[in-house]
């Protein structure tokens, strides 16, 4: 049996795909904030995801 590396569910870059997980309200409402042109502010601490969230916003 094969074990999965660490690294691949604690990306040190972006989290797409499989590695991108438990978002899925923040994904349908910034969504919906893109969608009626609304001005949104990510504000959580560095390390939280932001910029992933708002990458897969787009796939």
């Amino acid at each position: 049996m094969e074990h999965s590396n660490h690294f691949d569910y604690f990306p040190s870059k972006l989290a797409i795909g499989l590695a991108f997980c438990n978002r899925i309200n923040e994904l349908k409402q910034l969504n919906a904030n893109i969608n009626k042109s609304r001005h949104t502010v990510i504000y959580p601490p560095r390390r939280y995801g932001k910029s992933s969230l708002a990458c897969n916003c787009y796939q």
